[in-house]
């Protein structure tokens, strides 16, 4: 499309073996998708054929921004360092503003690397714009906003933010006043100049100007987000109570954006689905209110036939329903909306709400009886999967609400291990208070950090000092006796019944005046439990129960514990995605089934051991073995099918009766499989691993290829595929597992390689030179990496120890 000739070009290129056709059909980095594409065998021929070629500048931008396959970012590089690049305005601006976008939409997604490589030509652009003399202010605005939406997590955007800050003084038309809104919103993510409480008191004070210049813009998502973020920089970072209490008070404009979506059907005019959803995102939270709660259930409701199906608005939808559903403890109707905004994230890259949902579904599967342990572990995991990505899981951002989880549960142990206190808000007053850490309570509160109704209470209360404080007695009756709507009303009332326990303990002289005015505690505990069976939340009713058993009859605690039996035996079926911890099966070096917690079991018999094996790899197939031909490999009985499914029948039993009945599927005409909702198999899981890191290669998403591919790669470690199984159906099971784990490794790696990503490459190549023992191209690969890293003497020794294995 850029060198004159190109199809005879192509023609003479393949013939010297410098193109291919690719092994991999990628989507592009932009554009549709195409038929799997030609590809260079070394990159550096994209960069000497631009670099010696007549390339006209206007046409190779023209081309980024239609809707053509691009499936390298070299042209992006070239054109953001190219000095003879020379295009006029009408070509330039548009670029720009596509440049800037490409590099927003990507920025925390799988592609997070490429961003940078948009931002370039975003700034080569602005220069360009600079040189033919235009006004390039806005644009400089916009483009120095785009640099700190996309910087990571540990880079230095103060320089920025004060520059930004200086070029949107003027705030006279109202895009200049939308960026300045942005600009806020980032000083509050960023925590701009923190040390300086004067200094919220100017960015409320422009805030406010800006809307009294404009207000036009007080329904728009800019001022929504900025004050959204203001609410969230106060809670985290401003240690002053009443200070706090103050800023709180006056962003109470909030609400006024949850009556217009609720109340004036106007707001369909004045908003798209899109704009609604996350206005609500914002302004619906947190819930406090029972009519408004039941409000916005009606309010789901009526919106949800304007979303169309796989969306982003459907992505946003699901992430409201998850988000009020769990506040509001309604748990289990939030799984479904997670899981399906999980998927969508994935397939599209969306790594920042793939942790939020991953880390919401481990809250709403906690509350209804997932092992606290398995949740511990799951979040570590996705903590250190982050960690290659544009940004950290944070206990800030998530971690709370889990930490909330496991307070309702009981699991105190398993909550200190995932505890990073980072405010003085009233949800780390209760993590501290249920966690045991009154040292960090009573400092807080004596240096004037925390200064709440449960906080005086708490204090008073552990010091013996009610006697001359009665009123902070009052004002958490109100509290303690107010309707339970949202979890945290549960753990405000369990830490208010633990003090008065204390107290009739420790300072049994303040106890008649405490409950004659907290009222019927006994009433208030029995609303918690009600509000657990209401919302199916049976795994919590035993941890209350067992705390405050005191205020309960004999004949009390067995109901309810007769009612939390029932309601977790109803939910298990929703956590049937983690039913794979009760029976495994490894088919990877050694043969062997565990069901739940009883020892490993090593199958005797070759037959049942060669049934699972055929199960496994059937699974694995694109086709599936016919029932006949399973029958026969699996007995060894040949030409008499009758004969071979009356054998099969008696296989199926015996493995049946060791690892369950339903853990075998069986149907009339088809071959008998794994029930693999409830049955993990590791071999499986590499599949599945594999499989995934393919498919988000295919789709240029580089951080999930790279987390998936290392999953397989350790799963499989130095172990053989159906071990003991010699058949030569299995041997041919085993090469074609073996292919494609190899494919995938060579296949991404030579990816990262191509975009400059070295680091991940020999994270996936390291672990492969142990699976795949002996392959000689993971080996050169992996030593030509370590070469071009100057690691020589490493890249000496993997070549010597290939030349002993062949030996």
């Amino acid at each position: 499309m850029i060198i004159e000739d190109s199809l005879e070009w192509i023609h003479r290129l393949q013939q010297l073996g410098i193109l291919s056709r690719s092994n991999i059909n990628p989507s592009p980095i932009v554009g549709i998708q195409s038929t799997p594409p030609l590809a260079f065998t070394h990159t550096l021929v994209h960069q000497q054929l631009l670099i010696f070629s007549a390339v006209e500048s206007d046409v190779l931008c023209s081309i980024l921004q239609q809707s053509v396959p691009l499936y390298t970012t070299t042209v992006l590089r070239y054109l953001a360092t190219a000095s003879s690049v020379n295009l006029n305005q009408s070509t330039i601006e548009p670029l720009f503003g596509y440049a800037l976008h490409q590099a927003e939409e990507i920025a925390y997604g799988s592609r997070w690397l490429i961003a940078a490589d948009w931002y370039n030509v975003a700034e080569f652009c602005l220069e360009r714009l600079g040189q033919l003399g235009g006004d390039i202010v806005e644009s400089t605005i916009k483009l120095l906003l785009t640099k700190i939406y996309i910087s990571r997590p540990d880079a230095d955007v103060m320089p920025t933010l004060d520059t930004v800050m200086r070029l949107t003084s003027n705030i006279s038309s109202i895009e200049i006043a939308r960026y300045r809104l942005a600009l806020f919103e980032h000083c509050f993510h960023w925590g701009w100049k923190t040390e300086d409480p004067e200094t919220h008191e100017v960015l409320w004070n422009e805030i406010t100007a800006i809307i009294e210049m404009h207000p036009s813009l007080r329904y728009s998502h800019d001022y929504v987000g900025v004050l959204f973020g203001y609410k969230q920089y106060v809670q985290y970072a401003v240690p002053n109570y009443a200070f706090r209490y103050e800023l709180h008070r006056r962003i109470d404009v909030i609400s006024d954006i949850s009556n217009l979506l609720l109340f004036d059907e106007k707001s369909n005019e004045y908003f798209t689905a899109y704009e609604r959803i996350t206005l609500a995102k914002l302004t619906f939270m947190p819930i406090k209110d029972v009519d408004l709660t039941s409000l916005f259930f009606d309010w789901i409701e009526k919106i949800a036939p304007e979303i169309e199906p796989n969306s982003y608005t459907q992505k946003e939808y699901d992430q409201l329903i998850v988000l009020y559903m769990e506040k509001s403890g309604y748990v289990t109707q939030s799984l479904a909306a997670a899981n399906r905004c999980i998927q969508f994230c994935e397939e599209h890259g969306r790594l920042r709400s793939v942790a939020i949902m991953r880390t919401q579904l481990m809250f709403a599967q906690l509350l209804i009886g997932r092992s606290p342990k398995e949740i511990v572990e799951e979040y570590h995991v996705l903590v250190e999967q982050s960690k290659s990505w544009a940004f950290h899981v944070s206990t800030r951002d998530w971690g709370d609400q889990l930490i909330c989880g496991f307070m309702l549960r009981g699991a105190i142990k398993e909550a200190t291990l995932i505890i990073q206190r980072h405010s003085y808000s009233l949800v780390h007053l209760i993590i501290a208070y249920l966690s045991g850490d009154f040292e960090w309570i009573f400092s807080s509160i004596e240096n004037k950090k925390i200064n709440s109704r449960m906080a005086n209470f708490i204090y008073y209360s552990y010091k013996g000092e009610l006697s001359n404080n009665t009123s902070c007695v009052q004002q958490v009756s109100d509290v303690f006796n107010k309707k339970v709507i949202r979890y945290l009303d549960i753990l405000m009332k369990i830490c208010i019944v633990d003090t008065v326990q204390y107290i009739r303990t420790n300072h049994n002289q303040h106890y008649d005046m405490v409950t004659s005015k907290l009222g019927d505690i006994h009433a208030v505990l029995n609303q918690c439990l009600i509000y657990f069976e209401e919302r199916q939340l049976g795994a919590c009713i035993p941890p209350l129960l067992d705390r405050h058993k005191e205020w309960f009859s004999a004949k009390e605690l067995k109901h309810w514990q007769s009612v939390a039996e029932n309601l977790i035996s109803i939910t298990q079926k929703h956590l049937s995605i983690h039913a794979d911890q009760k029976i495994r099966i490894s088919m990877l070096g050694t043969i062997s089934v565990t069901v739940a917690d009883k020892p490993l079991h090593r199958p005797q018999g070759d037959r049942v051991r060669s049934a699972l094996g055929l199960m496994v790899a059937n699974e694995i197939f694109q086709s599936k073995l016919p029932i006949a031909e399973f029958d026969e490999i699996a007995t060894g009985i040949n030409n008499d099918p009758e004969h071979a499914r009356a054998n099969m029948r008696v296989i199926i039993d015996r493995i049946r009766k060791m690892i369950g009945r339903d853990a075998v599927v069986t149907e009339i005409g088809q071959a008998p499989r794994l029930h693999t909702k409830i049955v993990s198999v590791d071999l499986l899981v590499a599949a599945e691993k594999i499989a995934a890191a393919t498919s988000a290669l295919q789709k240029q998403r580089f951080v999930l290829a790279v987390d998936s591919l290392l999953a397989a790669l350790q799963i499989v470690g130095t172990e053989v595929p159906y071990p003991t199984l010699y058949d030569s159906f299995f041997e041919s099971a085993r090469q074609e597992f073996e292919y494609s784990l190899r494919t995938a490794v060579l296949a991404t790696a030579k990816t990262l390689i191509d975009v400059g990503d070295d680091n991940q490459a020999m994270q996936i190549l390291k672990e492969a030179v142990q699976s795949l023992r002996g392959d000689e191209e993971v080996i050169e690969l992996t030593c030509n990496v370590l070469e071009r890293s100057g690691k020589f003497i490493e890249a000496e020794r993997l070549k010597r120890d290939h030349r002993l294995l062949l030996v």
